[in-house]
């Protein structure tokens, strides 16, 4: 019988992939954290491991690094767990030698088994390689999930590629879940105001760490409950507060805007989870307006790394051109720009035919943030500061195109 070590710190997601691997023959040991699972590996020489990167204590790299420089370990097939937004923590993984990489938030039992199977079998590939993680040298960029399955939000849990033994589980997981969404929304809610309000002091960690936690358990539930888009949120949500702890001087008035405006845009998705909405795939196109070049380059790299598809120009009256003649679904604006500023390009973009709605962020110096903010927000804009941080474009982009989703959602049903 072979043995497969899950190292995990989530018991709702332990306990379906243990079940599902126990009933295919495998012997399943567990570790909650990545310091159990070094205690454990010094005295059980399991045939394969199963890693998520983002635990506390130690993380699953520092775990991956302990197994390749152990004699008994380092030809030990691991497969490892990942958020889609830590693409640098995925590469480390990598380089670290994981031999395989799940997406967490939509992976299914019957693909972590088989490519449990494939590994163990000393073969490479996987048949559905539509949930692997997709590792470049240049920047990790999660694989594009499938389309959702017809018949509604209840069927989607079971559409990437679920066999007919994990829709039982994975129907469990999903009533579960909607059950406990009001309890768990007051309880995230309740972390992220306790830590935006605490943050610069010495109990911001805490609550910072508390906030997270609740997100990473609510992301990856989610994504087996099949509730696509508060799946898509958390793990952006959980990414950025993952490099805040490791980081915390990150926390300046733009991030907080983005987690207080992330939390609300998570509160209308919990509150429609289950009322028969649609979990759509989040597919979007991206223009960037900035005619720093440094600037430029990094947003567009953030948004392809949270798989939107983004370009670029550094000229206003270029990319006014670009807006007529195809349609961008997000738009991020420099303030500052020669000849046409930033307003300037906004007030002309809405008088384009279906640009009336559509989210513009704008991109402003970082100490002029607080300046801005209340007078751009009264008009219905974003506003990010300078110099961005990644994992900060990322939630916000996934944030304002999740709610134009919702907003189209409202007015369908009322029409």
């Amino acid at each position: 019988m072979k043995t497969i070590l899950i190292v995990d710190d989530d018991a709702v997601v332990l306990a379906v992939y243990q079940k599902r691997l126990e009933r295919e023959g495998f012997r399943v040991e567990v570790a909650r954290d990545g310091l159990a699972a070094m205690k454990m590996l010094s005295e059980l020489k399991p045939d394969l491991v199963v890693l998520d990167l983002m635990m506390p204590k130690i993380n699953g790299v520092d775990v991956l690094k302990f197994i390749r420089a152990d004699a008994r370990l380092k030809t030990t097939p691991v497969i490892i767990f990942s958020n889609a937004y830590v693409s640098e923590l995925a590469q480390q993984a990598m380089a670290a030698g994981a031999d395989k990489g799940l997406l967490k938030a939509s992976c299914t039992p019957a693909l972590l088994l088989q490519c449990a199977r494939d590994l163990l079998a000393g073969t490479p590939g996987v048949g559905d390689t539509s949930q692997l993680l997709a590792v470049r040298a240049e920047a990790a960029a999660p694989a594009a999930a499938p389309p959702p399955a017809e018949g509604g939000a209840e069927t989607v849990a079971l559409a990437a590629g679920a066999a007919v033994g994990d829709r039982a589980a994975l129907k469990n997981v999903r009533a579960e879940f909607l059950k406990d969404a009001s309890v768990e929304l007051v309880r995230i809610r309740d972390h992220c105001s306790a830590y935006i309000e605490a943050c610069s002091s010495t109990a911001g960690l805490v609550r910072l760490n508390n906030l997270y936690q609740r997100l990473h358990f609510a992301g990856a539930r989610a994504g087996l409950a099949g509730c696509g888009r508060i799946a898509l949120l958390a793990t952006a949500f959980e990414a950025l507060l993952f490099e805040l702890i490791v980081k915390p001087s990150l926390a300046t008035p733009s991030t907080l805007h983005t987690i207080a405006r992330a939390m609300d845009c998570l509160s209308l998705l919990f509150e429609k989870a289950g009322s028969g909405f649609a979990e759509v795939t989040l597919k979007a196109k991206v223009l960037v307006v900035d005619d720093d070049a440094v600037s430029n380059r990094l947003m567009v790299a953030a948004l392809k790394r949270a798989n939107l598809a983004a370009e670029s120009t550094a000229a206003p009256q270029t990319a006014l051109q670009m807006l007529q003649a195809g349609h961008y679904d997000l738009i991020l604006l420099d303030i500052f720009m020669p000849g046409m500023n930033g307003f300037a390009v906004c007030a002309q973009l809405r008088r384009f035919p279906g640009y009336l709605e559509t989210p513009v962020i704008f991109v402003t110096a970082h100490d002029d943030f607080e300046n801005r903010i209340q007078s751009i927000l009264s008009g219905g804009n974003d506003l990010i500061a300078k110099p961005v941080f990644p994992l900060e474009l990322a939630l916000k982009a996934t944030t304002d195109l999740l709610q134009a989703q919702l907003q189209g959602d409202g007015a369908a049903h009322s029409g």
